[in-house]
């Protein structure tokens, strides 16, 4: 068997954030431990699965990994290069190769730009291709997308949360990534939509070799979705195991709490 390619690696990742004082007398900021030491690896081609409530670390950890913040503490590695040592022509080529789809399809895109536009964003950001050449590669995506050619015209007002969200996943495959993080890009929608978007990006990772970081509270979406699961409380990882396994036999009694917390979609699914 061959060995399997490291994409991304975190090592003892830690992020703290210090609190404001709540009173003039307070002596010392609190603070609050978002992330304390995760650590895993995601390899080339698979769907890496990160779950838990709201406020577990969750969307710290995408943030982190896309530099968009930057650690208290640890090392992420890209390719086994630590990201956080890169220069700024490194971080932007970086940018290119590990791409966000976030939670919500309206609060990303310029409700006073047309969807063409916001295609046309990327290329224009990295100063690729002609303006033919980026038409082209438009069209190219919203057929990946499954959006008409008629979409380009429109504001964001003018779609629906389904049709954002594939223009959002279009943005993010704009430039040909190796990763993309999916930071609750389904919870937003409604659930025959949500299943519409996840079976697309699995198409498109079949169709462009993607590696995805997914992050949801849903355990059934993710056990859908991913290979692996981490599980996260309270910005501690405490299990981390195949989805199967962590669906049919979790070790942890929070990650129990959290199966039986979620709705069985189907009436011949049973937990024990």
């Amino acid at each position: 068997m061959s060995e399997k390619e490291l994409m991304i690696r975190v090592n003892n990742l830690k992020k703290h954030f210090t609190l404001p004082k709540k009173t003039v007398f307070q002596k010392e900021r609190d603070v609050v431990k978002a992330i304390n030491e995760v650590s895993f690896d995601v390899n080339k081609g698979e769907t890496f699965g990160i779950v838990g409530e709201s406020g577990s670390g969750k969307s710290t950890i995408a943030r982190l990994i896309n530099l968009l913040i930057r650690p208290t503490d640890g090392e992420v590695y890209y390719k086994k290069q630590n990201i956080l040592e890169f220069d700024s022509k490194e971080k932007a080529e970086f940018r290119k190769q590990v791409q966000m789809v976030f939670q919500s399809p309206y609060g990303t895109l310029d409700p006073r730009r047309s969807i063409g536009y916001s295609l046309e964003e990327p290329f224009t950001i990295h100063s690729i291709g002609t303006k033919a050449e980026r038409n082209q590669r438009i069209n190219h995506l919203l057929n990946l997308v499954t959006l008409p050619q008629s979409s380009l015209n429109k504001f964001p007002h003018e779609l629906s949360g389904g049709q954002l969200q594939r223009v959002n996943i279009a943005r993010a495959i704009a430039l040909e990534p190796e990763v993309v993080i999916c930071d609750e890009s389904v919870s937003a929608l409604d659930v025959s939509v949500q299943a519409q978007i996840l079976n697309l990006l699995n198409d498109l990772q079949e169709e462009l070799n993607l590696t995805y970081i997914f992050i949801s509270h849903d355990l059934n979406v993710v056990r859908y979705m991913c290979d692996r699961i981490a599980v996260m409380n309270s910005g501690e990882m405490i299990e981390l195991n195949t989805a199967e396994e962590i669906y049919n036999n979790p070790q942890k009694d929070y990650t129990k709490i959290l199966l039986n917390a979620t709705p069985i979609n189907t009436p011949h699914e049973r937990r024990t």
